[in-house]
């Protein structure tokens, strides 16, 4: 199957208006995940798996690579399980150094714990390799 492509300065919406190509291309997310405890995944983007490698400790790998292994930001918060009194979470990057394609994050609990939790996000933005 031969792959082609599609040149344009703007890309317009038949209603709500129009948007400048380079902003889709430098503005939007590479790639999202929002997933339950490592255990289910709710959605995702440019996700091509979740590895669970233990209570709290999670490895995300994305379907395209980034353009370096540092050249990209990420973003991950956590929700506790029901709301319930003692369920603050809060969530980070991994303790191993990412790489283009897979990032390590981690959930704890306001203790410093790891722990499991109901709701992670994961966002990935920057340049596509």
């Amino acid at each position: 199957m031969a792959l082609g492509k599609i040149k344009a300065d703007t890309l317009e919406h038949s209603t709500a208006g129009s948007v400048g190509t380079q902003y889709v291309v430098n503005g939007t997310a590479k790639a999202w995940i929002h997933h339950n405890d490592g255990a289910s995944t709710y959605g995702s983007f440019g996700s091509s798996s979740l590895t669970d490698n233990g209570t709290g400790d999670y490895s995300f790998t994305m379907s395209n690579a980034m353009s370096g292994a540092t050249d990209y930001v990420a973003s991950v918060t956590s929700g506790g399980t029901g709301g319930a009194a003692g369920d603050d979470t809060y969530a980070g990057i991994g303790d191993s150094t990412p790489t283009t394609t897979v990032l390590k994050h981690y959930v704890r609990d306001s203790g410093g714990s790891r722990k499991d939790s109901e709701f992670t996000t994961v966002l990935i933005t920057g340049d596509l390799a």
